[in-house]
């Protein structure tokens, strides 16, 4: 089962840690945190996928999810550290699910979301 972990920056950047699988099975849990997240309405969130290790259409549904309601704002959503299972994923439906693409966590730094 998939999990996450949550870094609010004090920036307004939102920095989501998803791990192990994101699937029909933990998809109800992880879209509560995601939801709360959300409603704190965060500039920027990052998903750092590094951790994990499966990615259903249920997973994807969440990730558009937090993109279509961080763009109605104005805001991004970008992943960070994506493993290549979930580049294959992320390439199959053609990117639609971030705004851009980073390597890792400590490209965020220098990563401007209007740029």
């Amino acid at each position: 089962m998939g999990g996450l972990t949550v870094q609010h920056r004090a920036d307004g950047t939102v920095v989501i840690t998803l791990n192990g699988r994101m699937d029909a099975e933990s998809a109800e849990a992880l879209e509560s945190r995601l939801d709360h997240v959300l409603t704190c309405e965060p500039n920027l969130i990052v998903f750092d996928l590094a951790q994990v290790e499966y990615i259903s259409s249920a997973g994807i549904r969440l990730i558009l999810k937090a993109r279509t309601s961080l763009n109605r704002r104005g805001c991004k959503v970008v992943a960070a550290a994506a493993n290549p299972q979930a580049q294959r994923v992320f390439a199959a439906i053609g990117n639609l699910a971030f705004d851009a693409q980073i390597a890792d966590l400590a490209e965020l730094d220098q990563f401007r979301p209007d740029g």
